[in-house]
């Protein structure tokens, strides 16, 4: 099998650009990290790349790579002592995406992953803001009791007992019921 060098268009057998220990190690996390992440994280990374357009060199890729997977698989994320807010990996590729997309205006290459981690709370907090105002909009349900349900008689005091009128039964209404029962 071949690969292709993306920087010069070197055709050459995978086992070449696999021959570094680094890169094998590479090779390795890609499919530790979730399948939405998988997809952005190369494009984040480039993020990182020296402005001389030079690659970013394979330890430094390895350890950016350890970084992003023990960020995205945690499900969670805290910054600066904030709320800890839950963050899943589709949250994290959102805002590896976010980034990619204002690179113009980021300053390249990026130190570490902290600009990613606050654009991840700040997703993070939203979703789960909206999530807080679903919840409270729901209707308020009981469960786990049961429910007494009474078959309507024709009662009237039954009917009164249930709720199902407002005003109690007169002796006369009660007195014609059970002359109309026994009929």
């Amino acid at each position: 099998m071949n690969g292709t060098c993306q920087t010069c268009g070197t055709i050459a057998p995978i086992e070449w650009f696999l021959s570094e220990t680094e890169h094998r190690l590479i090779c390795g996390i890609l499919p530790l990290l979730p399948k939405d992440v998988e997809k952005m994280v190369f494009h984040y990374l480039s993020l990182f790349r020296p402005v001389t357009g030079r690659a970013i060199q394979a330890k430094r890729a390895t350890r950016l790579l350890c970084e992003i997977k023990d960020l995205v698989t945690t499900g969670y994320i805290q910054i600066d002592k904030k709320v800890t807010r839950p963050c899943p990996p589709r949250i994290w590729a959102q805002a590896m995406e976010q980034m990619v997309e204002r690179r113009d205006r980021l300053t390249i290459p990026m130190p570490n992953h902290n600009y990613l981690k606050t654009i991840a709370y700040d997703l993070a907090d939203q979703a789960d803001g909206q999530a807080e105002r679903t919840r409270n909009t729901r209707p308020i349900t009981r469960t786990g009791q049961a429910r007494l349900v009474v078959v309507h008689t024709g009662n009237p005091l039954d009917q009164y007992i249930q709720g199902l009128r407002d005003d109690k039964p007169t002796d006369e209404e009660m007195a014609e019921w059970k002359h109309n029962r026994l009929k």
